[in-house]
């Protein structure tokens, strides 16, 4: 396995580990809150970077499969989390304006 295999697997499952340990940042008092859609693409992340640090044969359709699965879940994830994060902010200018 080459080195930048092993860094791209260890980064991925530690990016994994801090979508599940450390969620995103939600409403305006900028806390961590986790949420079942960052565990689950941590735990996704994980189960990616497992793969690549595991994977003995050439990469083939399958471990792109998974990539690609990873990258729609991804971006699923960040898109429900920021529209979330704008529903809490226009809540709390409502509240202001009152």
């Amino acid at each position: 396995m080459s080195l930048v295999f092993l860094i791209v697997g260890c980064l991925i499952v530690l990016i994994g580990l801090v979508h599940i340990f450390e969620g995103f940042r939600t409403g305006v008092e900028r806390q961590r809150k986790r949420s079942w859609t960052s565990t689950l693409l941590g735990v996704f992340e994980i189960g990616l970077g497992a793969v690549v640090l595991t994977w003995r044969d050439e990469f083939g359709p399958v471990f792109y499969i998974i990539s690609t699965a990873w990258a729609f879940l991804g971006a699923f994830v960040l898109l429900r989390e920021a529209l979330g994060k704008r529903k809490a902010v226009r809540t709390t200018q409502r509240k202001e304006d009152r």
